[in-house]
């Protein structure tokens, strides 16, 4: 996995864990629960592992490594059962979660090891020595953390295990212990209400669960029920004695809190189970729903649902029933909405929910209900309620959503009471809430009163826009019906746009007045957008109306549609949109850009702008007919007006976008070529306080034209070679390259680009350069760890590792280390790097063997001496600092690696390089043939023979022909060898012997050993080859090496 793979992974779990947290310590908020304090362990264990993986994702995002294991989905497996875990316990009563300890902690010890299995699994990561501390560390602690529990913790834990319970519940003395010992943990006395009230809840509980988990659980919460009820009884009054105990708790242990007006047994249809609204009657005399009863009928029944065979299908209303029924329902309806209506002024939490619940049936069963309710001036009650309780807030808005529909009466009443303010301060909260908050603001916003009370309320707007992002579509698509809806003043329209909602602000700025365009043109100058949001702007209309205000008289209006497109173009889109306006913008901008009646600032935003559309459009130009011409339009009008040094060096950025384009590149190139560019940047390279911009780019351009142009440059520069010299090695001196900012990281690798592009073979280059001092400058760049800086520092040195250059200048080179250094730059990522490398050492080793010290005897005792190791090439005494011996500095496995590389031009020069250890100087071609066949070369130098360019292909067949001399090697490669050299000397060109320096007398020799073979092949090959000479001329035009191999 590569780092940014990385990066994401453990961002994206990181972010996953954190929100487990505090849903941990949420499924038990009772700190006296032992269940809180098993989850709250728990979850501190969960808050370290989502610290750890914030802190695994900044170090996968500092380092560049390959991060194997992490996407084997263990931890995220973990995760997902975690989470379906808790979502089981969510909502449950206290007792209900007490009950569940035992498998509480069985179930967090699994995930716990299960995690630290995980963990495990990415330690083997190339993480940081420090991260992989921090990763064992929260390892350690899932393994071995256990909840601090104290000795009643332990005894209630022990005794709920299921098969521990059974004995518990029949033994009195230890149940009535128990029961007393979990009420104490709550804090509640057994013949409270509260605690009838929890044994109330776990019933409910008990009954969700035997639907959703099945019987067993059921069982096992019925055997605790028991307990309860049992231990209760016993200890508030003797068992003789059960009638005095509390009402309300004696209620709670013998029935379900029965409604108050419970309806008659009739009244419930057989099938549906419910109370019936259409009863009738059909021919057994069972009375059903009608809409129930025909739905039997018509799936092909003809039995009565009760089992009774029917005469017949017909059924008749059982209007007496029904009267009944409707009675029953006015009489329970005043029962309830007084009950509600008691219970919502209650204190109690419970009793408060339940009035709020029951006033939303009541709507839901019967919408003219909601007069009713609003009659007895409930509506206040409930948005002061809302506004008190927030645990009940999305409860209620509920409520208040159905009281409201279709009805202005009851929306007036709620706005009075301050319904919208407590809306927009629940927006971005919880997520039931935010949704229901929405929801209600939706349906108040169309009425325009309303409306602009939203958009009045404080931060509505921006609380607003910010939801239209939201993960939920039913949030998302409501908020856009409010902002629709809501008052389109300047000021709203320019909050939304604050907020990245910007589809208000691109109509506003089209078809609104010239003070709203302005307004719109300044929000878009100042506004900090992310490119979604420029996108968003990015109309033709939209464009056009900020190139039309640029025409503009005024120059307030002016100033801030540039300014506007400042921002905006910095994406294509935008930029696209600028150049291919029904009036170009580069036809309206660059005539102002030119004219010195504009003001400063302005023609530096027009600059801005310039070079925004140049650099993005470089790619790809458009419009794409007339490119040269616009191109050619753009550099004469750019280097021919004199600039104030705000808008130069955006003017500069704009040509230096063009050199570097895919699209533009030739022909900036051969514009500013023809227009004399090098010598107008010249100047623009000395050292500007003012705007240091400016020499940033100059000297980059200067950098890429002199790449192509090296004479041209060269010539420049020589003009007054000691200053412009200088200039350039200025900004290389007294800068620690490891600190700088990428400004001025690119300002030093075109210095160093200049100096690498000059002319190898142009002394007077040379020495200007020797003369300013410039080696002890370049040597601090060696050892750079940026890229560029170090390819370009390799460039160079390169002159001064020739030769035939100054006097000992190989010395002293080698003496500080540059040798190695090369070495070491062949394993660059950048085949440039490994281009000048290869080249230098080329250099260096041509002056390998004269400098090798030989080995002499010398006097009497020479023989007495130890034996002093010498080099088998050189045949003397080599060290890489004296006599820079390539095998010395073992350079030959990398100068191998970079022709297996396969890049044209470092495979060439590497090829070069090993050609000096086989050269006709040396005392003997064998050793270097030897090290590098000994080194798998040759299969690497076969490669090149199939796939090199021209020049390596040449120097590669004189390559092997060098090492095949050697019989081993002819027996271990030769057939390998045969079918490339074929192609080789039949596509190739006729340079093989000027590249291996051989003189007549060599070659002659190689084809009498040639013509020899090639007669052994039959007599048609025998007299196409004929005599010596035919031979020479059958080496070069057909199996130059294939017959030597043979």
């Amino acid at each position: 996995m590569e780092a940014m793979t990385a990066n994401r992974w453990a961002g994206s779990l990181s972010q996953r864990v954190a929100k487990l947290v505090p849903t941990t310590r949420n499924v038990s908020i009772e700190k006296e629960n032992l269940a809180h304090t098993l989850l709250t362990h728990f979850a501190t264990l969960l808050d370290a592992l989502a610290l750890l993986l914030k802190d695994m994702q900044r170090d996968a995002d500092a380092r560049s490594a390959d991060y194997k294991n992490l996407q084997n989905g263990k931890l995220e497996e973990q995760l997902e059962g975690l989470e379906n875990f808790l979502e089981s316990y969510r909502d449950k009563c206290n007792l209900y979660l007490l009950s569940n300890c035992p498998q509480i902690r069985k179930r967090v010890q699994i995930f716990s090891r299960a995690l630290s299995e995980a963990l495990e699994s990415v330690m083997q990561n190339s993480w940081s020595t420090e991260m992989q501390l921090r990763i064992a560390q929260v390892k350690e602690a899932f393994e071995s953390s256990s909840p601090k529990l104290d000795a009643k913790q332990h005894a209630i834990l022990d005794s709920l295990e299921p098969e521990m319970l059974d004995s518990v519940v029949a033994d009195s003395a230890r149940c009535t212990k128990l029961v007393q010992q979990i009420a104490e943990s709550f804090e509640l006395k057994l013949d409270s209400d509260q605690f009838a009230k929890e044994l109330s809840k776990l019933k409910e509980d008990k009954e969700t669960v035997e639907n959703a988990k099945g019987k067993a659980q059921a069982l096992y919460l019925e055997q605790f029920l028991t307990l309860l009820e049992k231990g209760v009884v016993a200890k508030i009054k003797p068992a003789s004695e059960v009638g005095a105990v509390p009402m309300p708790l004696r209620r709670e242990l013998t029935m379900r809190n029965a409604p108050l007006n419970t309806p008659l047994q009739s009244f419930i249809c057989p099938i549906t189970r419910d109370v019936m609204r259409d009863p009738v009657q059909i021919a057994s005399g069972q009375t059903f729903e009608r809409e129930a009863i025909e739905r039997w009928f018509a799936e092909g029944h003809t039995r009565c649902p009760l089992g009774v065979e029917l005469k017949s299908t017909k059924m008749k209303s059982n209007i007496a029933l029904r009267q009944s029924i409707a009675e029953w329902k006015d009489r329970n309806f005043t029962i309830r909405i007084q009950d509600a209506e008691a219970n919502l002024q209650s204190t109690s939490f419970e009793d408060q929910e339940k009035a709020v619940q029951e006033l939303q049936r009541m709507c839901e069963e019967y919408s003219m209900n909601k007069y009713t309710i609003a009659s007895r001036g409930l509506l206040r009650p409930l948005v002061r309620l809302a506004e008190e309780q927030r645990d009940l807030r999305t409860k209620v808005f509920a409520a208040l959503r159905i009281l409201a529909e279709d009805n202005v009466e009851n929306q007036e009443v709620m706005v009075e009471e301050g319904l919208i303010y407590l809306l927009v301060r629940s927006l971005a909260r919880k997520p039931e809430a935010s949704l229901q908050a929405v929801l209600l603001l939706s349906m108040l916003s169309k009425r325009p009163s309303f409306s602009e009370k939203i958009s009045n309320a404080h931060g509505a707007v921006l609380l607003l826009v910010t939801e239209l992002h939201n993960e939920n579509e039913e949030i998302a698509e409501s908020v856009k019906i409010i902002l629709e809806n809501l008052p389109t003043s300047d000021e709203n329209i320019v909050v939304m746009a604050e907020a990245n909602f910007m589809k208000p602000l691109v109509t506003r700025l089209v078809e609104g007045g010239p003070s709203s365009r302005l307004a719109m043109a300044k929000t878009l100058a100042t506004l900090e957008m992310p490119e979604e949001s420029k996108k968003q702007v990015a109309t033709e209309e939209s464009i056009s109306t900020l190139l039309e205000m640029v025409q503009s008289n005024d120059e307030e209006e002016k100033l801030s549609a540039v300014e506007a497109l400042v921002q905006l173009t910095t994406i294509r889109q935008v930029c696209v949109l600028v150049a291919t306006a029904k009036t170009p913008g580069p036809n309206i901008l660059v005539p102002l850009l030119s004219s010195a009646k504009e003001s400063v600032g302005l023609r530096s935003a027009l600059a801005n702008v310039m070079a925004n559309v140049m650099t993005s459009l470089a790619d790809q130009w458009v419009p794409a007919e007339d490119k040269e011409e616009q191109i050619h339009t753009l550099v004469c009008k750019f280097l021919s007006f004199f600039f104030p040094p705000q808008a130069q060096c955006h003017v500069l950025r704009g040509l230096l976008g063009l050199l570097k384009g895919k699209d533009t590149a030739d022909i900036a190139e051969k514009m500013l070529m023809e227009n004399n560019a090098l010598t107008l940047l010249v100047p623009m390279l000395k050292t500007n306080a003012v705007e240091p911009t400016i020499r940033q780019h100059a000297v980059q351009i200067f950098a890429a034209l002199s790449e192509t142009n090296r004479e041209a440059a060269a010539a420049v520069l020589l003009n007054d070679a000691r200053a412009n010299f200088s200039t350039i090695l200025s900004m290389l001196r007294d800068r620690n390259v490891r600190m700088e900012d990428s400004k001025t990281v690119q300002e030093q690798v075109a210095a160093l680009a200049i100096l690498a592009n000059m002319p190898l073979e142009n002394d007077l280059v040379t020495l200007s350069l020797l003369q300013a001092d410039c080696i002890p400058v370049l040597f601090k760049y060696l050892d750079s760890r940026q890229g560029p800086i170090q390819d370009e520092a390799a460039g160079a040195l390169l002159r001064f590792t020739a030769p035939t250059g100054p006097k000992d200048m190989q010395l002293n080179l080698a003496e500080q280390g540059v040798v190695q250094w090369y070495v070491n730059l062949l394993n660059s990522s950048r085949s440039s790097s490994r281009e000048r490398a290869a080249r230098a050492l080329t250099n260096f080793s041509k002056s390998s063997a004269k400098l090798s010290v030989a080995v002499t005897p010398s006097g009497f005792f020479h023989c007495f001496r130890p034996n002093i190791s010498t080099c088998p090439i050189h045949k003397g005494i080599c060290r890489v600092e004296s006599n820079f011996c390539l095998k010395e500095a073992d350079a030959v496995p990398p100068l191998l690696a970079v022709i297996k590389d396969g890049d044209p031009l470092a495979a060439e020069a590497a090829i070069e390089t090993l050609l000096t250890l086989v050269d006709d100087d040396l005392p003997s071609y064998e050793p270097g043939a030897h090290l590098i066949a000994k080194s798998k070369g040759v299969p690497m130098l076969i490669n090149v023979l199939n796939n090199g360019t021209t020049a390596s292909q040449e120097m590669a067949v004189l390559l092997c022909e060098i090492i095949f001399r050697l019989p081993e090697y002819r027996a271990q490669y030769g057939s390998a060898l045969q079918m490339h050299v074929i192609t080789v000397a039949q596509k190739g060109s006729k340079k093989a012997k000027q590249l291996a320096g051989k003189d007549t007398r060599d070659l002659d020799s190689a084809a009498e050993r040639i013509l020899t073979v090639v007669k052994r092949k039959g007599p048609e090959n025998a007299q196409r080859a004929g005599t010596r000479a035919n031979a020479i001329d059958y080496l070069e035009t057909q199996v130059l090496v294939d017959v030597a191999i043979c």
